[in-house]
């Protein structure tokens, strides 16, 4: 065979050359790296030029050691990542400097459009911000009056998805199951009957987070300048939402309508999440024909609301199944409780035992191991001298603070009832054990301004349900023994996806 020219000369070198010119190149990474600002930052994982790699492979696979081992020697440590150094902060000192610094400072909304690609998976119309403003805001002032169809919604739920009799077993898969009811009995609250039992609405919701979870990650992994060719041409959160909008655009554009011709105070206006919501993107985009807005904000509430609120109910059945002894105190102050006020928010507010619960598995398991995700948006210098560059990611890390033995006695252990012995003694303590609560050092919500403003809301929810559990059925693992293990991915927290939950009817329920 012929061979081919490409008509291009190469030198030839003799291997002294190559390792001088490898040498070149390792030496100027090198000093690459020591030019770095971030460099005198404290590093776990390897810092060297390339090896740093490894760091980063070892962070997906064991997050949790490489935080825990950063706290126990630093307050201020940095992480590789794939594409970017990630610098931690820890403990409650840091936590709270961290979330006091002005936006134009420290911003958590450049950061969240960095780590959830909010561009192309929740949207270009700031739809977190509406949210925010309409959860934080009628939602959590008027969760007494939504409480009672909740309450109606976990019981409709529970007899479509889990069912049973009081002379048999029903088998269902966790995690699955808590996030079909959690995703129903939050879009009663979100946009009401007949929707929140739409099975192509429900079932498009709940894969939702996980449409964002696979484009975030694919944009994560490719070069900015590619992002808006490559992420505008990924379909599924854009396909998510026009199937919502299929099913509740005709409702939307009524409620438009009837604001655009009476006004916002018109008489008979529903008053519900999915008027605020219509309401704000009036306000926001004027009285065009697009409800794609509207859209945007209830799919990224809904990729807010049910994922956390989903796992932390399985976790704490868990908890509680791996722990029976619990169920019969947790199950006697539900019905005490019910007993006085009915199924109110009155009720799950004094339901003390179930807040700590669920406050204390929370700890143990927040939804990743870190947050307070901010960027710096100009050079900043900590309180210790920590200097911070310009474009850097920082972060606080739940695990690291919430494992501390210096803020929680025995740390590593689960005990049910931390937070409701303190808070039952009275004092100036008492308030901060609440569940929905944010401080320095109980950070799974964030703290500050930028908290989550869905957690009374959450709080309330899950709460309620596992009142109805304890007192219309009785709850075991499958397979028994010890709660299933969490599965780790990276920063992220799971509830084991594969256990599987036995409820059975009480003979006495309280349905």
């Amino acid at each position: 065979m012929p061979s081919i020219s490409t008509g291009i000369e190469f030198p030839q070198l003799s291997p002294l050359e190559i390792c001088g010119l490898i040498t070149a190149v390792l030496g100027l990474l090198y000093w690459r790296w020591r030019s770095n600002p971030l460099h005198s930052i404290p590093t776990v994982g390897p810092s060297l030029p390339i090896l740093s790699y490894y760091g980063a492979w070892r962070y997906l696979r064991d997050a949790k050691g490489m935080l825990l081992e950063g706290c126990s020697k630093y307050e201020i440590f940095k992480i590789p990542l794939s594409d970017q150094w990630l610098v931690v902060v820890g403990g409650p000192k840091m936590n709270d400097e961290l979330r006091k610094y002005p936006d134009e400072t420290m911003s958590a909304l450049e950061a969240h459009k960095y780590v959830l690609q909010t561009e192309y998976t929740l949207g270009t119309t700031h739809p977190d911000a509406t949210a925010k403003k309409c959860i934080g805001g009628p939602l959590t002032r008027k969760l007494p009056q939504i409480m009672p169809e909740v309450v109606d919604e976990i019981a409709a739920s529970f007899e479509d998805i889990v069912g049973g009799s009081k002379d048999e077993w029903v088998t269902v898969p966790a995690l699955e199951a808590m996030t079909d009811i959690i995703a129903r009995v939050t879009n009663r609250a979100f946009v009401g009957l007949p929707f929140c039992r739409d099975k192509t609405l429900i079932k498009t919701v709940v894969g939702f987070a996980k449409d964002v979870m696979k484009t975030k990650t694919i944009l994560n992994m490719i070069p900015n300048f590619l992002k808006p060719i490559v992420g505008h041409r990924l379909p599924w959160t854009s396909a998510a939402r026009r199937r919502m909008a299929a099913i509740l655009g005709a409702t939307v554009n009524e409620r438009r309508r009837q604001m655009i011709e009476y006004g916002t105070e018109y008489e008979g206006k529903t008053d519900d999440y999915l008027t605020w919501v219509i309401e704000e993107d009036l306000k926001f985009r004027g009285k065009g024909d697009s409800i794609d807005g509207v859209m945007e904000v209830i799919s990224a509430s809904n990729f807010a609301a049910i994922h956390t609120s989903s796992m932390s109910m399985t976790h704490a059945l868990y908890y509680l199944c791996a722990m029976p002894e619990y169920i019969e105190p947790l199950r006697k102050e539900a019905e005490e409780m019910i007993k006085v006020h009915g199924w109110t928010k009155a009720a799950v507010d004094g339901m003390w035992k179930a807040d700590s619960f669920f406050k204390e598995a929370l700890r143990l398991n927040p939804a990743a191991h870190l947050t307070l995700f901010r960027k710096a948006m100009k050079p900043i210098v900590f309180s210790n001298g920590t200097v911070i560059p310009t474009g850097t990611m920082v972060v606080a890390t739940t695990t690291g603070t919430h494992l501390s033995e210096n803020l929680y006695e025995d740390a590593a252990e689960f005990k049910p009832f931390r937070f409701s012995d303190v808070r039952s003694k009275g004092g100036d303590d008492a308030l901060r054990q609440q569940f929905h609560t944010s401080s320095p050092d109980y950070i799974p919500f964030g703290h500050g301004k930028h908290a989550c403003s869905g957690r009374w809301f959450a709080a309330a929810e899950v709460k309620a349900v596992m009142a109805y559990i304890l007192l219309n059925y009785d709850v075991k693992l499958q397979e028994g023994g010890a709660r299933p293990a969490n599965v780790y991915v990276g920063p992220s927290i799971i509830a084991n996806p594969w256990a599987k939950l036995m409820f059975r009817k009480r003979k006495s329920a309280h349905a």
